[in-house]
């Protein structure tokens, strides 16, 4: 019987043992598994900066005083920003200075407008931007945060943001239309 009781407690002991070595073995895999799934998202986030590097790229190098880009914009509502590129340049003979602004752009030499194509509703977005100042001559790419507000967008709704630049001085007038999408 004391034979017995000792096997036992052998047993549950080594049961103990590869219980705590198994935990310790699992953790280490769920630690490696989630180290791989955090490199692979950051490259992800990564390739996506290079693609909008890519498009500003592509807007600065348009001909002309004016330019926006990419021409059509997915947007889903209340979470992270699109981002859009517009090229302005500079045909007067004094500083240029556009403000950073929330909401309307606050300058007459650039206006935006929207046109709501198909929705229930009215989807109104969140315009924002970093201020500068072009010198005579000088071109300037600025890039503009867009989201859609949570509560006026849904996922299917399309419209049209029409930006237009007049520079000063001049009796010149362009305007750029790009087709936004809510997802």
């Amino acid at each position: 019987m004391q034979q017995n009781k000792k096997g036992a407690i052998e047993m549950s002991l080594n049961l103990i043992i590869m219980l705590i070595i198994g935990l310790i073995v699992m953790g280490l895999i769920i630690a490696f598994v989630t180290s791989l799934i955090n490199k692979s998202s950051d490259q992800f986030e990564d390739q996506l900066n290079d693609a909008q590097l890519r498009i500003k790229q592509q807007v600065e190098n348009e001909a002309g005083y004016f330019a926006a880009g990419p021409d059509a914009l997915e947007v889903k509502p209340g979470t992270k920003p699109s981002y859009l590129f517009v090229k302005v340049q500079n045909l007067g003979t004094s500083v240029l200075n556009i403000p950073s602004f929330e909401g309307a752009l606050p300058t007459g030499v650039i206006t935006m407008q929207s046109q709501i194509i198909n929705s229930p509703q009215s989807c109104q977005l969140q315009v924002k931007g970093q201020g500068f100042d072009i010198n005579p001559k000088d071109t300037q790419t600025m890039t503009l945060a867009i989201l859609a507000d949570s509560g006026t967008c849904t996922t299917g709704d399309e419209l049209f943001l029409s930006l237009t630049f007049s520079p000063p001085g001049t009796e010149l007038k362009k305007t750029e239309q790009i087709a936004i999408s809510i997802e």
